[in-house]
């Protein structure tokens, strides 16, 4: 299938960090982590399936128009009003745009591990922006996640010039999560390279082989974890002949 990416890393929006050795995490259950032990790929996951209902929203941004007047000659909506194009097009885009999710922070955080810590077990993976750069294809782009109050009055500066952009921007209650994004659409095209705005179900994930030792620096078990699952865990990752360390976040009082 013919298909489109508006999120390349020459995107005027996407924003990654300035330092290549800034610290990343990904928080994952055990479970999660012997799938991409087993598989060797990233999953990025369709946003329309992300419990934010507010994900990919222009939420009050009164230039959004702009953007969709990029796609404009890409997508045959001679049928539709504007308002009507403006409303299917945001809803439609968000099942055809795929993010896979890191937290950006020089240490590990608590609040991320209440998050994704449970019974059966979690773990984090510990990488850095240049490293996640360097095993994704050229066509994904990485950039942090911007936090606004999109009601406030008089409405915040945005961070760009010019038009904003779903998919990069969250509501200001969320900034804990300190997210960095790498963004990949797959926008399908009819044969004659025209946006095929009435594809149905778009695949709920996009899988990207990936080098682990280029990736990983280091995989974290949860603090509280028994030894046992600790344990585990650097078994699972050496039978998988992926060598790197393997430890426990310790969380322990200071007095």
């Amino acid at each position: 299938m013919l298909s489109e990416n508006f999120f390349t890393p020459a995107h005027p929006n996407i924003r990654p960090p300035t330092d290549s050795v800034a610290k990343i995490w990904r928080y994952m259950s055990f479970a999660k982590y012997c799938t991409l032990l087993r598989t060797r790929q990233l999953h990025f996951t369709s946003t329309a399936l992300f419990d934010d209902r507010w994900e990919g929203s222009h939420g009050l941004w009164h230039a959004a128009g702009v953007e969709l007047i990029s796609v404009f000659s890409k997508v045959n909506w001679s049928s539709m009003s504007l308002k009507e194009f403006s409303t299917r097009w945001n809803r439609w885009i968000r099942g055809w745009t795929y993010a896979n999710c890191w937290h950006i922070n020089p240490d590990d955080s608590e609040a991320m591990w209440k998050l994704y810590a449970s019974d059966a077990g979690s773990v984090a993976i510990q990488s850095t922006y240049g490293r996640l750069r360097s095993v994704l294809t050229p066509d994904i782009g990485i950039g942090r996640v911007f936090y606004s109050n999109f009601y406030a009055t008089p409405p915040e500066k945005s961070p760009f010039k010019g038009y904003p952009t779903p998919f990069v921007f969250k509501r200001k209650s969320l900034k804990h999560e300190r997210e960095l994004r790498a963004l990949v659409q797959r926008v399908p095209l009819t044969s004659d390279g025209v946006v095929d705005l009435w594809m149905p179900d778009p695949p709920p994930a996009y899988s990207v082989n990936v080098d682990l030792h280029k990736l990983i620096e280091a995989v974290h078990v949860q603090p509280d974890a028994p030894q046992w699952l600790v344990d585990t865990v650097a078994n699972i990752t050496k039978l998988n002949h992926v060598n790197i360390p393997v430890e426990q976040i310790r969380d322990e009082a200071l007095f």
